[in-house]
């Protein structure tokens, strides 16, 4: 099969002959796969997995790298647009998320595990994720990719999508373009009605999405190249895919959900950038400059939650209160200027090879959170006449909030959150050959990292008419590299690493009044913010990658240990289910990655992965309540211990045909570890993450470029729930989260 080049190590690479834990996919890998989202990667990547959740929406996802995750502060994963990194700060805002890049026209994925402080830069202490887009032609003819796919989902709604790339020279050796298009509609699957269950949108949770991309490559000079280059992608969606436990059968695949209102939502980002290239005898001098605009607008249905928080009633609302509908609103802003500058020697494989670079960034996210509160006195009067014994009603919201009003008539809580990230760094790695077989790698970054947040915040729910909030951090971490490997012979490498990833902190938002009984337990003040700290880790690799019986086996192996301190962390207050960060102690996570593909035959190509991880807190963090600490050593932080992959293709030749056979087997277990019962951050009815079994099949025929397949998605119909949430403790009113159902369907693809 043909190598893989890679550039994690921001040079161009054999994937075979890099001395990192690397998983890599080109475009022709994702399709045979069936690849159409990073649910998807990193489903299929060792060591790696995704999260959503099921409150709100369902917007917000996180990435788990080598047990590595946490959902506030600067991501843990770094989220790579060819050299642009674009990952959100998360924790104050509840609709920040990363963007990600949706899987068309891309050359090829990266997934890079363990820390990537010293080329990647703050953000990457788990690793790194790069989307790599192609470039342009300057020589021969037209490159056309095609895809179209239409799917059938058990219960639900048609999906389908078409998309088309063309590229080519304009001026042979001088100019190039290629230009994309896609566009992909993503059928509901969960219905919503009324409290009475008569129908109100079906398969209301559908989803759309359009991507546009040019780029062109221009050489003036046999050493210079220019590309400037623009990636345009909108995501709207109509509607959660989080349904209601009490009013949904997952055996029959009927979700339903029965909130008043729908909670659509939008995703839009703007990415014009430009690389310039210009070889200067035998070293480059690289240039990558871009700008991120964008721009999310979601909307949740927050009528059960305010029903329970000012009602004290819990599950469907009472036929008196069944009229209200309550709405919070999420904008969020992010502008983001980046430029980095490398000097690198042209050849990898020489003895001495370096790479030098500097790097800036400027981030700016604004955030504005509002929740109507127009219902309020009338759920809060209700709670007030039900309660036993009966209380006196309110005249006014002021008279049951201590003398505070709803803001500007309208919100029980308005947020205004603005935040500038900086980054300046210089950093530079040196691979250096002892003998031709035996290479010593040492690297560095130094950053100047600054951070402002400034905070308006007002509302019955913190119990104030507005207070404004600014702070500032500065950080100036220095994150090393050191590693070794051994090329035994051409096909078999060996290496070990040792690196250190850095974390710059934040600020956690007040949480308000109605959460003080969860502050208290936890020990802090609902009604400040508070500055959260930077977090480090060091992590400690060894691996091998053998390449034998003349390629039909591989090998790519890895086992690790890294420490994690001061983590920073944001945590759900069970009595309120208000998100807040802390810094809660230490963690270590331990555990291996495997991966081995075969040809036995002609024709026949097979693959397994399996990775193992044990990632636990190593320090208990205590409550201001004896004997219940907020978090126990030994505590899970949260991904699967165990995750296996296999796949496996037969593909015959029939004339000019070459049907083929396909099937993958994705599986990620259960944490069987007992919850924490004395934790007071602890809801004893949510617990930890399911066993997820998936099964993908295929059948096609490719020829002369084109490839048609019948494919059958998640062909076990497997419906675990993946999410689980309630408005309270004790609540005993659930919504889930899950797969989407069996989906079948044709795909046609087109490649030249």
């Amino acid at each position: 099969s043909q190598e893989i080049i890679v550039t994690a190590t921001r040079q161009e690479q054999v994937l075979r002959r890099v001395p990192l834990s690397v998983t890599a996919y080109s475009q022709e890998a994702l399709d045979q796969k069936g690849v159409r989202s990073v649910d998807d990667v990193a489903r299929l990547t060792p060591g790696v997995s995704l999260d959503r959740q099921a409150r709100y929406n369902g917007s917000q996802s996180n990435i788990t790298i080598r047990g590595i995750r946490s959902t506030s502060g600067v991501a843990t994963t770094g989220i790579y647009i060819d050299d642009t990194p674009v990952q959100a700060r998360q924790g104050t805002s509840q609709a920040a998320t990363n963007p990600y890049p949706r899987l068309f026209d891309l050359e090829r994925v990266e997934v890079l595990r363990g820390p990537q402080g010293t080329l990647f830069g703050a953000g990457s202490v788990g690793g790194a994720v790069r989307f790599i887009t192609p470039s342009p032609n300057l020589t021969g003819g037209i490159d056309i990719y095609a895809r179209g796919e239409l799917g059938f989902t058990d219960g639900g709604a048609p999906s389908y999508e078409m998309g088309l790339a063309l590229g080519s020279p304009l001026v042979e050796d001088k100019v190039g373009l290629r230009v994309s298009g896609y566009y992909r509609r993503d059928g509901g699957y969960v219905d919503r009605v009324d409290y009475s269950g008569n129908m109100v949108d079906k398969n209301a949770n559908r989803e759309e999405a359009v991507v546009l991309r040019a780029a062109m490559a221009l050489r003036p000079t046999e050493t210079l190249t220019l590309t400037p280059s623009f990636l345009y992608q909108r995501t709207k969606t109509a509607d959660a895919s989080a349904y209601v436990e009490a009013i949904s059968n997952p055996d029959r695949h009927d979700f339903r959900q029965n909130n008043p209102l729908g909670q659509p939502g939008s995703d839009r980002f703007l990415l014009p950038a430009l690389k310039a290239e210009w070889e200067i005898g035998s070293v480059t001098l690289i240039s990558n400059t871009s700008y991120l605009d964008r721009k999310v607008l979601n909307n949740y249905d927050t009528t059960t939650l305010d029903i329970a928080s000012a009602a004290r009633v819990y599950g469907p609302p009472p036929a008196a209160l069944q009229g209200l509908a309550d709405r919070a609103v999420a904008n969020f802003f992010t502008k983001q200027f980046t430029q980095e500058v490398r000097l690198q020697n042209n050849d990898p494989d020489a003895r001495l090879n370096w790479v030098l670079g500097g790097f800036y960034q400027r981030a700016r996210s604004h955030d504005v959170f509002m929740v109507d509160g127009q219902n309020l006195l009338q759920m809060v009067n209700y709670g007030r006449a039900t309660s036993v014994p009966p209380l006196a009603p309110c005249a006014t919201v002021a008279q049951c909030f201590f003398g505070v009003s709803l803001y500007q008539g309208q919100y029980s809580l308005f947020l205004d959150t603005d935040q500038i990230d900086k980054q300046l760094a210089a950093f530079a790695q040196v691979d250096f050959k002892i003998t031709p077989k035996l290479k010593l790698t040492a690297g560095a970054r130094y950053a100047d990292l600054k951070f402002d947040y400034a905070n308006f915040r007002a509302g019955t729910t913190i119990v104030s008419p507005g207070v404004s909030t600014t702070s500032k951090q500065g950080s100036h971490p220095f994150t090393p590299k050191f590693g070794v490997s051994w090329q035994a012979d051409p096909d078999n490498l060996f290496y070990g690493n040792v690196a250190k990833g850095f974390r710059i902190g934040g600020v956690a938002n007040p949480v308000g009044q109605r959460c003080a009984a969860d502050a208290t337990a936890i020990g802090f003040d609902p009604n400040s913010p508070r500055n959260i700290s930077s977090d480090t880790v060091w992590s400690y690799e060894v691996g091998m990658k053998n390449r034998l019986f003349g390629g039909k086996l591989n090998v790519d192996a890895s086992a690790y240990k890294i420490d994690w301190k001061n983590i920073q962390t944001i945590l759900t207050l069970p009595s309120c289910q208000v998100p807040t960060t802390v810094n809660l102690g230490d963690a270590v996570s331990k555990g291996f990655d495997l991966a081995v593909t075969a040809s036995p035959y002609q024709g026949l190509s097979l693959g397994a992965s399996v990775a193992y991880n044990d990632s636990h807190y190593t320090t208990t963090s205590d409550s201001s309540i004896p004997g219940r600490p907020i978090r126990r050593s030994g505590e899970p932080l949260g991904g699967p211990p165990w995750s296996l992959y296999f796949n496996g293709e037969y593909e015959f030749e029939v004339g000019d045909a070459r049907p083929y056979l396909r099937g993958d087997l994705a599986y990620t277990s259960h944490d069987d570890t007992p919850l924490d019962l004395s934790s007071p951050i602890v809801n004893p009815d949510i617990p930890r993450t399911p066993a997820v079994t998936v099964l993908n099949l295929r059948v096609g025929t490719r020829v002369k470029g084109a490839d048609i397949s019948l494919f059958a998605l998640n062909a076990l119909n497997a419906q675990p729930e993946i999410a689980r949430y309630e408005d309270a403790p004790a609540a005993n009113y659930f919504r889930g989260v899950t797969l989407r159902p069996r989906t079948v369907g044709i795909t046609a693809t087109f490649r030249n």
